[in-house]
């Protein structure tokens, strides 16, 4: 630009453009060359990929042990020297031994049982030994190798590849991109560089439907620059020092299935509980939060003490003499490979967390006080226990992969053992929930997939937030709005876990899972307790501690526990039925003042389960007199078979909502609001808890449509008068052919939205549409068993943004029979929330249709559900 428009008075043109061009050629030369890296790259991680996946049909030999030293030269190199033990399958003679090793090593020595080197190859991070071994034959490899770690040797099988992701999809770089970490600052030797050889390719481990999980026994020590420490698989031993390096051990007292090393200039704050060490390690400039916490630390010792205890006291004890959690940089990559993409911060005894974490996080800046709130500090605990809270919470709430809690419990049972079989999938994911629960109470939830369309992610939070859900954990948020959209019940409906491919959908497989192992492991842990989720795990522990376990291990060890709980894993894996429930005959009444004069209510309601499997239900109520919610116990109902709840209160309820795990139903939803105005006495000996009732089909003998039945369609008028069905076939974001709506939105066109106060037989939604100009109408068509005059009666939830009687307005509906049509100007904001009657008509046999308009007074209208029921049956 100087060169074309110089300045006036201006240096040598010709010079300028000269420079000018010299800087732009460097700069085309620079962009050239990051191309051609990048493309090399691609082309690199191909061959490997293609190199590894040419042997996937082969059978390996297993590790049993590693010991020897590792020895780190930050930035420039690392050497190792290695005892191994190998095993051939029980069953299969071996030609050769297969194993993975990062190709950034040089092998210094390959020798067998003390023997001299042995002939081997070594290309595309394959080492194939070239000896034979028997079935089930063991060997000694003495195994010396040195050299820089390939940090971009990892993970070959992913099912997102960093380096071919379209630019929309580049949000998942959140997350990290470097699989490891080798500079003269910081080293993070993570399992996906095979730092460590690992038996057989490195693509498809994470497929345990086909292929055995390896745990080995460890004894390592480790070689770094004398002001450095190490993290690694369970206790450091500090070895001394010598000549400028540190050197430190690490021998696990159980077998594991991989192993991560992290070093660098840390500073750690440790203490002792139960004789295990538990440390965290950080940059030393990174430690303001240990002061700011450091009232609190009693309070969490005493919680990590608790929660030890529940697990040791089931059987399930910390099977490692430390656990650390250490600071990683934010460029680590957070996920593995494979089909799930899965945290790759969680290694046997070790978390690792983001430097954007814990460490740098503002707990000096309590967001509550700053928000028209204010901590109650008088409260048992004072600030002590809500500063505990609130570091619980922050790690709960972890959706990145560092979820403190859920890493741990690996270390607890999934780090030990593993499913193996065509439901194995399934078996693993419903058991790392079981221990995640038994530890810390929640859930976790976590794949890369979803930060392929972050923004997606973020908005589906925050809409549920807006959308009132009653969930205020946003791992337990972002789960339910992910699980709960129409594919993914389409899947569940239709494909039993045992039957799922993680490889045609990997993100549908994690929702899938998510929501059907993920609520089984739910329904377990609250209806019988940590204890016995501890004791289930530590059976299967028991038998299968450094090896693999199958559906009938669990099942037989949860028969030995319970037979529900035998049944439940036998049953869920396999089938795709669920059960669906119905609530009924709501009761409330007041009971005989006691002789003090204490007044006190029972509400009874029936809940019937009309599916022909069991299932698990809970039954909540709102007081307004306390301004709270409170829930029941979960309840296992049969199927087809039906339980009466009953609660004694000193107060009356309002409303009285029911609240399914796995189920037809979905979602919660209204039961009743109740009448607390003139309510009845009756004497009667006054009932708390679950008894079994019969059951039956039910005693409402109406005819009903709903906005979910087959029949009903959205139809669209135009000029000519005639019609066009404008819905669509089931797809993502869409529910039975309606656009899916969450937070307070009014659509433009006929939409579909969950809502707990909604009629239904088993789900609970409403169409409904913003108003129009009468031209989009929502069809509800019943068949009549007779002609006779027939009494119609409507439907009102409570919706968000429809909230009053002025927002519903007047609606204009249209009855059409075989003798016509017939317009009714319907006074929806005049009537309450819940079944309303419209009017009586003469009618005939037959199809009877109810014609929504989308025209009104008001804001919407809502096509919720309609119900026939003859006038002369009602007047009898």
């Amino acid at each position: 630009a100087a060169a074309i428009h110089p300045r006036l008075g201006g240096g040598n043109r010709g010079r300028l453009g000269a420079a000018a061009f010299g800087v732009f050629a460097i700069g085309a030369l620079l962009l050239v060359h990051t191309w051609h890296q990048r493309v090399s790259g691609v082309n690199l991680l191909d061959q490997w990929r293609s190199a590894h996946e040419a042997r996937a049909t082969e059978t390996f030999a297993s590790i049993n042990s590693i010991r020897g030293s590792i020895s780190i030269e930050p930035g420039r190199s690392m050497s190792a020297s290695l005892n191994m033990t190998l095993k051939a399958p029980a069953d299969h003679d071996l030609d050769h031994i297969l194993l993975t090793l990062n190709p950034g090593m040089q092998l210094d020595k390959v020798a067998l049982s003390g023997n001299e080197q042995v002939k081997h190859q070594f290309a595309n991070g394959l080492l194939q030994i070239d000896h034979p071994l028997k079935a089930g034959a063991s060997v000694n490899l003495e195994l010396d190798y040195h050299g820089r770690p390939v940090t971009v040797f990892a993970y070959l099988d992913s099912a997102i590849n960093l380096a071919k992701l379209k630019a929309t999809d580049a949000q998942v770089g959140i997350l990290g991109y470097y699989a490891g970490i080798f500079d003269r600052r910081y080293v993070a030797l993570m399992p996906g560089i095979y730092w460590l050889p690992a038996a057989g390719i490195g693509v498809g481990r994470d497929d345990t439907r086909k292929r055995h999980q390896d745990y080995f026994s460890l004894d390592l020590s480790v070689e770094v620059p004398a002001a450095w420490t190490v993290a690694g698989p369970g206790k450091r031993e500090d070895l001394g020092k010598n000549q400028g390096l540190a050197r430190f051990r690490f021998a696990p007292p159980v077998k594991i299935p991989e192993a991560a090393l992290i070093a660098a200039e840390f500073k750690s704050f440790a203490t002792d509980i139960d004789g295990i060490t538990f440390e965290v390690l950080v940059h030393p400039g990174h430690d303001s939060n240990f002061a700011v916490m450091a009232d609190a630390r009693e309070e969490v010792e005493q919680w990590v003490r608790d929660h030890l205890e529940v697990a040791s006291d089931a059987g399930l004890a910390y099977p490692f003499r430390a656990f650390t959690l250490v600071e990683v940089p934010v460029t680590l990559r957070g996920f593995k490979g494979g089909w799930r993409l899965d945290t790759s911060l969680a290694a046997p005894a070790m978390v690792m967390m983001k430097e954007t974490s814990f460490p740098t996080a503002r707990f000096d800046f309590d967001f509550w006080n700053h928000f028209g709130n204010k901590r109650d500090y008088d409260q048992e605990g004072g600030k002590a226990r809500i500063d505990r809270n609130r570091l619980i919470s922050f790690f709960e709430n972890d959706v990145s992969g560092g979820n403190l809690f859920s890493g741990a419990a690996r270390s607890f049972f999934m780090d030990r053992t593993s499913a193996f079989g065509p439901d194995s999938i399934a078996m693993n994911y419903t058991m790392e929930q079981l221990a995640t629960l038994m530890l810390s109470g929640h859930r976790s939830y976590f794949s890369a997939h979803m930060f392929v369309s972050i923004n997606q992610s973020v908005r589906t939070v925050v809409m549920g937030r807006l959308g009132r859900t009653g969930i205020n954990n946003a791992v337990d948020l972002l789960s339910t709005v992910n699980t709960a959209r129409p594919e993914v019940w389409d899947t569940v409906l239709h494909t039993p876990l045992a039957d799922l491919d993680p490889w045609k959908d990997p993100q549908r497989t994690i929702d899938v899972l998510t929501l059907k192992g993920g609520q089984m492991a739910q329904a377990i842990y609250d209806s019988m307790g940590a204890d016995t989720v501890g004791e289930l795990l530590a059976r299967i522990l028991e038998q299968h501690h450094g090896a693999s376990y199958t559906r009938a291990d669990v099942i037989a060890a949860g028969a030995s526990i319970s037979e529900d709980l035998g049944s439940m894993f036998r049953d869920w894996f396999n089938s795709t039925r669920l059960p669906g429930f119905v609530a009924d005959h709501v009761q409330l009444f007041r009971l005989p003042d006691s002789d003090n004069g204490d007044k006190s209510y029972q509400l009874l309601l029936r809940i019937r389960n009309d599916e022909p499997v069991a299932g698990f239900t809970r039954v909540s109520w709102y007081m307004k007199a306390f301004g709270k919610e409170y829930d029941s116990k979960p309840m296992r109902v049969p199927g087809h078979a039906a339980v009466e709840f009953g609660m004694v209160s000193s107060k009356p309820p309002v409303s009285v909502h029911l609240l399914p795990y796995l189920s037809l139903n979905r979602e919660g939803f209204n039961v009743k609001i109740l009448n607390t105005q003139d309510i009845p006495v009756r004497k009667v000996e006054p009932f708390n808890g679950v008894r079994e009732v019969p059951w039956d089909s039910g005693d409402d003998h109406r005819i009903f449509a709903d906005d979910l039945d087959p029949g009903f369609r959205i139809i669209k008028s135009e000029k000519n008068d005639t019609m066009r069905l404008t819905g669509r076939s089931v797809e993502t974001g869409m529910d039975q052919g309606l656009p899916v709506v969450i937070g307070p939105v009014l659509p433009s066109q006929w939409s579909r939205r969950v809502a707990i106060t909604s009629w239904g037989r088993y789900r609970h939604t409403t169409a409904f549409i913003r108003a129009g100009a009468g031209n989009k109408r929502a069809v509800m068509p019943a068949t009549l068993p007779n002609a006779g005059t027939w009494e119609l009666e409507i439907h009102i939830p409570w919706l968000q943004m429809v909230t009053t009687g002025e927002d519903r307005g007047t609606w204009n509906l249209e009855i059409v029979s075989e003798n016509g049509s017939q317009s009714v100007s319907y006074n929806a904001g005049a009537v309450d929330i819940g079944w309303n009657v419209v009017g009586e008509y003469q009618l005939p046999a037959g199809e009877v249709r109810v014609q929504f308009s989308d025209k009104t007074t008001g804001k919407a209208v809502m096509a919720d559900a309609i119900a026939w029921s003859p006038v002369s049956r009602r007047n009898n």
